[in-house]
């Protein structure tokens, strides 16, 4: 997220996440998983983390079409 030009309170809406490195704690469901699926996407680089390791490894093989070298963590 960058800051606009003269105004740094408003946060520049056009500029997306994109090609950066992102660590994701409680990443197998919820709020978590979402935004994983979501800066996958937009070709981040994702460090998961979670206590669920399967629900972790499913999540991680539905990112693969998107994979980054994402890497996940119990």
């Amino acid at each position: 997220i960058t800051l606009s030009g003269n105004q740094p309170s408003r946060l520049n809406k056009s500029v997306l996440l994109s090609g950066k490195n992102i660590l994701i704690s409680g990443a197998s469901s919820g709020i978590g998983q979402e935004l994983a699926k979501q800066l996958a996407a937009k070709g981040n680089r994702l460090f998961l983390m979670a206590r669920r390791l399967d629900m972790l490894h499913d999540l991680v093989q539905q990112l693969a079409p998107h994979a980054q070298g994402h890497r996940y963590y119990r």
